[in-house]
């Protein structure tokens, strides 16, 4: 048996997300072969680490890993509750293994155009 067959590897995902701004948004990441390695999600737009196995770093508590409450346990999906605008931009689902491997997701939040369409009818 190779030593490649132990590693882990993401299966296919969806790596750019498009959202409404107060939705909650998943950005999927799948792993086979984790073992004893360890998954942690990176904003790369400020390099801040959101969550590191089961927990979560982030101060910002709309950020956790959707891992627990999963299909399976491959799902190291993240989970942003109540999206904004300025959580646009690409976030990278790594595993700890030496050197590290690293799946890149880009999300895009747009603005809630009901919203936008409200105000004007206002004025």
């Amino acid at each position: 048996e190779n030593v490649y067959s132990k590693l882990p590897y993401y299966l296919k995902v969806p790596t750019s997300v498009i959202a409404y701004e107060g939705a909650d948004v998943i950005l999927s990441c799948r792993i086979e072969n984790l073992a004893d390695k360890m998954v942690v999600w990176i904003r790369n737009v400020d390099l801040q680490i959101l969550t590191a196995g089961l927990m979560t770093f982030s101060s910002d508590t709309r950020f956790s890993v959707n891992h627990e409450n999963s299909v399976d346990e491959k799902d190291w999906s993240l989970l942003i509750k109540n999206v904004k605008v300025e959580d646009s931009g690409e976030y990278e689902c790594q595993i700890s293994t030496d050197p590290k491997m690293k799946l890149n997701i880009n999300l895009l939040v747009k603005g809630n155009f009901s919203l936008l369409f409200l105000r004007k009818e206002r004025k």
